[in-house]
Order: C-alpha cells, then sequence, then structure tokens
C-alpha cells in the first residue's frame, strides 16, 4: 500500500507499476515514457503488487490510529533515548 500527499511520489509508482495510467500524470517528465507503439518501455517494470481485499479493509481501518500510534512511537523512543544516553553513556544517533 502506498499512502502519499506527494503528487511526485505517486507519479513515480504509476510509472513503476501503471503503464496505463502514464498518459494522465501531470508531469511531462513521466509522460514522455509512454509509447503505445512500442512493446516494452524502459522504465515501467510492470509491477502489480496487488492487496488482497480483506488485507486493505484492515489496513484502512489501522490507518485510523496511525496518528495515536506514531506519537507513542516517539515518546517512547524520546525515553529510551533519555535513559540510555544519561545512564550508560550510549551517544544516540537518532
Amino acid at each position: 500500500m502506498l499512502v502519499t500527499d506527494k503528487e511526485e511520489y505517486y507519479e513515480r509508482a504509476c510509472v513503476l507499476g501503471h503503464y496505463e495510467r502514464i498518459p494522465k500524470l501531470k508531469s511531462p517528465h513521466y509522460r514522455k515514457y509512454y509509447n503505445p507503439e512500442k512493446v516494452q518501455v524502459p522504465t515501467c517494470f510492470g509491477f502489480k503488487y496487488r492487496m488482497h481485499p480483506i488485507a486493505a479493509a484492515i489496513a484502512r481501518v489501522q490507518l485510523k490510529h496511525i496518528d495515536e500510534w506514531n506519537r507513542v512511537r516517539r515518546r517512547n523512543l524520546a525515553y529510551l533515548t533519555e535513559r540510555l544516553t544519561a545512564d550508560r553513556g550510549v551517544r544516540a544517533t537518532v
């Protein structure tokens, strides 16, 4: 599953796996790779990693909680970083 609000990432992903969407992309940089007369296109790998419908339904529900889960992860990271660097002389790289 790809979730992004960056148009550049979306267009790159389309070029990798959705050849039929290339003519509809906004960026001329990616549209230039569409040539219906050619059998093979150098940039399009044709990846078709389709998510199973049940997995998509589960992910859709779980994504509603992602902000809270990320807050907990950041809080845990801060706690561990503080404890490890203060008590054991470990240097944090994060």
